[in-house]
């Protein structure tokens, strides 16, 4: 018993080491240029505190600074002129903030502004390595080393991830919390009825850091049961009531943040509050609700006319981001094919995999149209939330096997 828990905390220390060391890469390595306007509201929440300025509302946790050029220098000269300047601070209502009422307490204690930035970035860049690691874990136990490498490479090398994963804004991290949550589920049933409610935080801790990307992230706790779903059809009752049950725990957490906000929003009265979210916040991005929007400008009102199938084009035709999405995703379905009808097996899981996390991925295409129109520099994030992970996984595995396939035939030939 004490060598098993002396080989537990062994493997506890390796990994909190493995993600310091990843955390330290993801923070060099990301791009400081990518994005920022949005991080310039958890900024705006440091410097406002540590100068003292009042901001109405205090129920929202970021803040956006009036009138600031965030495309002059550096960061470190940005925060260096918010500093030295004398500029006003207004609440950034779109979202409660979570990210910033955090930062908020922290530079109240520390009393320095870059400090807590730095802090956070850092801390961002290690809580996306300990989940990506931990999804990296459960994968490997469920379905073996090839998916385990290939989700691993794909999460710390693309771009979109790296240049993400310490931004102050996005806190890639909490994007990525239900897909390890559903794996955690696969590989550990017998804990099933504390596991579910864990759902329910994931996604109100992510509402309440920000809306965006939401259905790829609530889809991501349950890609993993659909396509077991499909692949084991002795367990379907026990996978269905795993997803029903994992969806209504998601919408909950997503209902419960959205009404927190219509509180805060509309200062103590819900209804006011969901009115002001429908018309400031839904209807500028949300599909279902854009179809008109008082003061819109040429690009809103472009982005609500666009075609739904021009928008889904845009992030599988467009630049070369987009044509590789398309040749990752018709590599997938090739090998797809190949798997089935040359090598003859049964690859059930792989093709709904695929399905699912496809369709994860253009689900906030389509359900955030106007959004996604316009955020063209920021939604191709959305293929590497698992879809370009499954893609590479199911090519990787293909070539695996094929040459299997063949080992085992030059062998045969030997013999005859």
């Amino acid at each position: 018993m004490k060598m098993f828990d002396k080989i537990k905390i062994s493997n506890v220390i390796i990994f909190g080491i493995v993600c310091v060391i990843l955390s330290l890469y993801l923070f060099r390595a990301a791009d400081g240029e990518g994005d920022k306007d949005s991080e310039m509201l958890p900024i705006g929440s440091v410097m406002g505190t540590l100068q003292g300025k009042t901001v109405p509302n205090q129920g929202f946790g970021l803040y956006k600074i009036n009138n600031l050029d965030t495309l002059s220098g550096d960061e470190a000269a940005v925060i260096s002129d918010i500093q030295n300047g004398n500029y006003e601070y207004e609440a950034y209502t779109s979202q409660i903030g979570l990210q910033g009422h955090l930062m908020i307490i922290a530079v109240k204690v520390l009393k320095n502004g870059n400090a807590v930035v730095q802090l956070f970035k850092i801390l961002n860049c290690f809580l996306f390595s300990f989940v990506i690691m931990g999804i990296v874990l459960q994968i490997y136990k469920k379905y073996g080393l090839n998916f385990a490498i290939a989700f691993f490479v794909v999460s710390f090398s693309a771009h979109w991830n790296v240049n993400f994963s310490r931004n102050l804004y996005w806190v890639e991290y909490t994007w990525f919390i239900p897909l390890f949550l559903g794996l955690f589920l696969l590989n550990h049933r017998k804990n099933r009825a504390f596991l579910y409610p864990l759902f329910l935080v994931a996604v109100l801790v992510k509402c309440l850091c920000g809306y965006e990307f939401l259905s790829v992230v609530m889809m991501g706790g349950i890609v993993f049961l659909m396509a077991e779903w499909v692949r084991d059809k002795s367990s379907r009752k026990e996978y269905t009531k795993d997803i029903l049950i994992v969806g209504f725990m998601s919408i909950l957490g997503f209902v419960t943040a959205y009404l927190i906000q219509a509180y805060i929003s509309g200062n103590g009265n819900i209804a006011d509050g969901l009115s002001f979210m429908k018309l400031n916040l839904w209807s500028r991005r949300m599909s279902i609700m854009s179809s008109s929007i008082p003061g819109a400008d040429e690009i809103m009102l472009e982005s609500i006319k666009a075609p739904m199938l021009k928008v889904i084009k845009m992030y599988l035709f467009m630049g070369l981001e987009g044509k590789f999405v398309l040749i990752s995703l018709l590599s997938a379905v090739f090998c797809c094919i190949y798997k089935r009808k040359i090598l003859k097996k049964n690859n059930n899981f792989d093709i709904s995999l695929l399905l699912v996390t496809f369709l994860g991925a253009i689900s906030w295409l389509i359900l955030a149209k106007p959004h996604s129109y316009i955020h063209t520099h920021i939604n191709f994030v959305i293929w590497y939330m698992g879809f370009m992970q499954t893609c590479v996984y199911i090519v990787l595995n293909t070539v695996m096997d094929a040459k299997k396939v063949k080992l085992i035939i030059e062998k045969w030939s030997v013999k005859q």
